[in-house]
């Protein structure tokens, strides 16, 4: 039997028949279909907590889901709900990231929705700041050390040294990971 709608439960029936005896007493028990694919994923990332939270409208026949975000380095990040929305954490700024969703019940699970969304920062720009900034000061040389792990997407970083009493001291532009 083809053709049966996602998410739905059926009665089957199921009798024998023969040239002597029109109809014998049957069984017949039920059946549910696995649950429909989400649809109209939406997902946006908030850049200052590397969560994404991620929507998509409820699925018949689903008990819960999970969400999927793949980066662009393939990095999976998942989260599970029983609610038609979750966070999906620890992501890094301005990547692009393919979110998916699939609906589960007890015993099966839907396809993943076709579609995806690309996921960048909230304010729709790539730039993204440094992090594990680390300075070290040689009183010797009167220089400063400046290290950090970049941004996997900055074609830049500026760097700007400014004393307390707000004089600017200089400013220098690097492609590196340290100054």
């Amino acid at each position: 039997i083809t053709n049966l709608q996602c998410g739905q439960m059926y009665n089957v029936s199921i009798k024998g028949t023969s040239n002597e005896c029109r109809e014998s007493m049957g069984s017949h028990f039920w059946i549910e279909t696995a649950p429909c694919v989400p649809q109209a994923v939406n997902a946006q990332l908030d850049c200052a907590t590397n969560v994404a939270s991620v929507s998509w409208d409820s699925s018949a026949g689903a008990l819960w889901y999970i969400a999927t975000a793949v980066g662009g380095d393939g990095l999976t990040r998942t989260c599970h709900t029983r609610q038609a929305d979750c966070e999906i954490k620890d992501l890094l700024c301005g990547q692009e990231y393919y979110v998916t969703a699939r609906a589960l019940d007890e015993a099966c699970e839907s396809n993943q929705n076709t579609g995806h969304v690309v996921v960048t920062n909230s304010d729709g720009n790539f730039g993204c700041h440094p992090r594990n900034i680390t300075t070290n000061l040689s009183c010797e040389n009167n220089a400063l050390i400046v290290t950090w792990t970049a941004s996997h997407i900055a074609g830049s970083h500026n760097i700007t040294v400014q004393g307390r009493d707000g004089y600017f001291a200089s400013s220098f532009s690097t492609t590196g990971t340290n100054w």
